[in-house]
């Protein structure tokens, strides 16, 4: 029988720990969720299968967006506001980006013209804040590696890798003049982009195979696997535009800012800030409240408002709906550049040295021992907005029905201001707009 010393067993056990403060939630979570691995197989669901249950997939997207969309507009919310030193710390922006969105709100009501130019906004910020979303994580998980062949230099060329193939999305998105009476577009010229394109892709390219190849000499798949497939999962996500205008045909704008893709965005950042929240409260940690909040706080901004401003403006529903969609999100880019930077001492210790926070009496005293009331609150928060999301999804079918009277009319009896048929409909993901067939 062989004896195991001491120091032998205490190497042991800081190796198994090291092992372990590689991945968040374990590598199956984290490479398919984290890093994005789930993206092809359920993209190319998406192109294939879609233009045949257009219906069916619209409103799975809508109760999706419920469960997954709206709660990580929540978890920014919860980052800036759980504790009383971040409350403290983020206020001025809380403030200001919070009467900046509710004046876009009352002028886009004032002024509905205005809509194409704030949507527009929105949907040609939105793929640059899942870049930078892929790219702090690809950082992320080079940190807890020790990946030190990704030196400065090595980390100025991966952030330009990163940053190409939205710049070939941004190109393909002002080719030629737009579709989309709610979009705008640069009205480039389709000749002049599709060479852009080119040299760009050839740049990612060349971009790439330089950094894997320093990192593939310095360190094995396993330490340079997942930040390689975060920059893979980047080129999934954009470049499949700038193709499909080499190709001639027309990209619609619309599907980068929602759909598929806003849902495996909101995923990951769901699985990410869940466990920032969950190292930073410790043993107070309770997932289901804290699902619960996200939920409740989600649905709170975006079903309410637009029905509330329809009637009290006199607009119909989908012109409502589009501006909270485009203004919450704005609003949400701004708040999520505030709270979540790596380079913060606080912020790099959970994420990138794996430590437990020492949560506030405040968070302490929200958690178990929560008086009696606020948990009542909160059990009734959720069921009233759960019911009213209900609802929702019920109008959202009616209103879909576009060959059945019956159906709108009781569409139209629950919100007299919604619009019958195609005007009840939004961009896939957000369960409004129908999309076309094919991307």
């Amino acid at each position: 029988m062989t004896t195991i010393s001491a120091t032998e067993q205490t190497l042991e056990t800081r190796t198994t720990a090291a092992a372990s403060r590689r991945w968040l939630y374990g590598a199956p979570t984290d490479l398919i969720i984290g890093c994005g691995l789930w993206s092809l197989p359920l993209l190319l669901i998406t192109y294939w299968v879609e233009p045949y249950f257009a219906g069916g997939f619209a409103t799975a997207f809508y109760a999706l967006a419920l469960v997954c969309n709206y709660p990580h507009y929540a978890a920014t919310w919860y980052r800036a506001c759980a504790q009383p030193a971040d409350r403290q710390r983020y206020w001025q922006v809380l403030v200001w980006s919070g009467l900046l969105t509710l004046a876009g709100l009352l002028l886009v009501h004032a002024h509905p013209p205005l809509l194409p130019r704030v949507f527009t906004l929105y949907v040609f910020w939105s793929p640059w804040h899942y870049t930078g979303q892929n790219y702090g994580i690809a950082l992320m998980f080079a940190r807890r590696r020790g990946l030190t062949a990704l030196d400065r230099p090595t980390t100025r060329w991966l952030w330009a890798a990163f940053v190409l193939p939205y710049v070939m999305l941004l190109l393909a998105f002002n080719s030629g003049p737009s579709a989309d009476p709610l979009l705008l577009s640069a009205g480039l010229p389709p000749a002049a982009v599709k060479m852009a394109i080119v040299v760009l892709g050839a740049s990612f390219l060349a971009i790439t195979f330089v950094i894997g190849r320093k990192l593939f000499r310095q360190h094995p798949w396993s330490v340079t696997g997942p930040t390689l497939a975060l920059l893979a999962t980047q080129a999934l996500w954009f470049i499949p535009a700038a193709v499909i205008v080499l190709v001639g045909e027309a990209v619609f704008q619309v599907r980068y800012s929602s759909g598929m893709l806003a849902l495996l965005h909101s995923a990951q950042y769901l699985w990410i800030t869940s466990y920032y929240a969950r190292r930073e409260q410790g043993p107070q940690w309770q997932p289901w409240r804290y699902a619960a909040v996200l939920f409740a706080v989600g649905i709170a901004l975006f079903i309410p408002g637009p029905w509330a401003a329809s009637l009290w403006f006199g607009l119909d529903f989908t012109t409502s709906f589009l501006a909270f969609t485009a203004l919450i999100n704005i609003h949400h880019f701004i708040l999520d550049g505030a709270v979540w930077k790596l380079r913060e001492p606080r912020i790099a210790a959970v994420l990138v040295q794996d430590q437990t926070q020492h949560p506030s009496a405040d968070v302490a005293g929200s958690g178990r021992f929560s008086p009696w009331w606020r948990r009542f609150a909160l059990a009734g928060a959720v069921v009233g907005l759960g019911l009213l999301a209900g609802l929702d999804v019920f109008k959202f079918v009616l209103g879909g029905r576009v060959t059945d009277a019956a159906a709108l009319s009781q569409a139209l009896k629950l919100n007299p201001k919604r619009c019958a048929g195609g005007g009840t409909a939004g961009p896939a993901g957000t369960g409004r707009r129908r999309p076309p067939a094919r991307p």
